[in-house]
């Protein structure tokens, strides 16, 4: 799931409907989401596939040895914080200049509305009225993050209540947001990695259709590599790393790869 993200205008656009429009790069970015949830319950089915064949020396079945379970999720979001940032640094070249670029286990959803504040408390933020206007309680139990730099950038809290003109949060930010302060507001759907990338000219938006797959399977493989390293499974193990370190390639190789085609008129013929 990818978008173009714009910073100045705070909203978000599919790859198609950004493609079909005539943009320049400006202030957008390209942001990859990958779905924690989804990579966990991936690499659930791999391990229990592979367990299903395995025996040990007594010629038993090994299924409840090697199987990922929903018990050991404690263990696979710990191990996912050193696996994200790992497969980021292949991307650290595409990042520079973007505050906050890698961020780990965040909820998010397609944005509803967005504002700016005119004055707050640590739990009550107060905006101009929008249009179309809030609806009382509307954004109850979704998510707000605040957008602009300062000592709340990227602070995510639930929304407990709101009128037309203030949000009301579950825990308090951990300062009050100042005027101008920019916030958006989206429901919860998921826990995501999210990376954003330096969108120009020269991208050719089609790789990262691919490139955000090849994300996912790398965060897969690392899942499943260190599953097998902690459960000393020296069979699996060295083969799973192996093609993590192939999929790391890819990642890298599609970046490298991502400048949009010169076209000659001759192309066709050669």
């Amino acid at each position: 799931m990818n978008y173009i993200f714009n910073k100045s205008t705070q909203t978000y656009k599919n790859l198609t409907a950004y493609a079909s429009s005539i943009a320049e790069p400006g202030d957008n970015l390209v942001v990859l989401l990958t779905d924690l949830d989804a990579i966990f319950n991936i690499a659930k089915r791999r391990t229990a596939m592979r367990g299903r064949f395995a025996t040990d020396g007594k010629g038993d079945s090994m299924l409840e040895k090697l199987s990922l379970t929903d018990d050991e999720r404690d263990w696979y979001d710990e191990i996912m914080k050193v696996g994200g940032p790992e497969i980021f640094r292949k991307m650290q070249a595409w990042t520079k200049g973007i505050d906050s670029a890698y961020r780990h286990n965040v909820k998010f959803g397609n944005p509803i509305v967005a504002g700016q504040i005119t004055s707050a408390t640590t739990t009550e933020l107060t905006f101009p009225a929008l249009n179309p206007a809030l609806v009382v309680n509307a954004l109850a139990n979704k998510k707000i993050i605040i957008t602009t730099p300062g000592p709340n950038m990227n602070q995510e809290r639930t929304i407990l209540s709101n009128t037309a003109t203030t949000i009301t949060v579950s825990v308090a930010f951990p300062a009050a947001p100042v005027l101008a302060d920019e916030w958006v507001t989206f429901p919860i759907t998921g826990n995501f990695i999210i990376q954003y990338l330096k969108l120009d000219a020269s991208w050719d938006l089609n790789i990262f259709i691919g490139l955000g797959a090849a994300i996912e399977e790398a965060l897969t493989l690392y899942a499943v590599k260190e599953w097998y390293k902690i459960n000393r499974n020296t069979n699996d193990f060295p083969i799973e790393e192996a093609e993590y370190e192939r999929q790391m390639q890819k990642v890298k190789s599609q970046l490298l790869s991502y400048k949009v085609p010169a076209r000659r008129v001759t192309d066709m013929f050669q």
